[in-house]
C-alpha cells in the first residue's frame, strides 16, 4: 500500500481550503470572520489561499468559526491511557479489599 506523503505547502494549501469551505458554510464574508478573529483581512486572505499563517491565528480562526470540537477529535487519541490504568485498578483493588 503507497503512502501519500504530503508536503507543508500541501497541508498549507488544505488547510486554507477547508477554512474557505468553513466560512462559506457559514455563511459568512472573509471580512465577517477576519473580524470575528479578530485579525487583519490580508490575514485571513493568506491563510485561505494557502500562503502560510501562524497557528495562533489558525486558532483563531477555528475558534471564530466555531469549529473547536472537531480539532479537538483530531488531537484525542484512542490509545489506551497507562496512567489511567493504573489509577483505576488501583481504585478496584482498594474497594475489593
Amino acid at each position: 500500500m503507497a503512502m501519500i506523503v504530503r508536503t507543508s505547502d500541501d497541508w498549507e494549501q488544505e488547510l486554507g481550503h477547508r477554512v474557505k469551505v468553513a466560512r462559506k458554510a457559514a455563511d459568512l464574508t472573509q471580512e465577517e470572520l477576519a473580524n470575528r478573529a479578530n485579525i487583519s483581512l490580508n490575514t485571513l486572505k493568506s491563510l485561505e489561499g494557502g500562503n502560510g499563517s501562524q497557528l495562533s491565528t489558525f486558532i483563531k480562526v477555528i475558534r471564530a468559526l466555531d469549529m473547536d470540537r472537531e480539532f479537538d477529535a483530531l488531537l484525542m487519541t484512542s490509545a489506551v491511557d497507562p496512567m489511567a490504568l493504573l489509577l483505576t485498578a488501583g481504585r478496584s483493588i482498594r474497594k475489593s479489599s
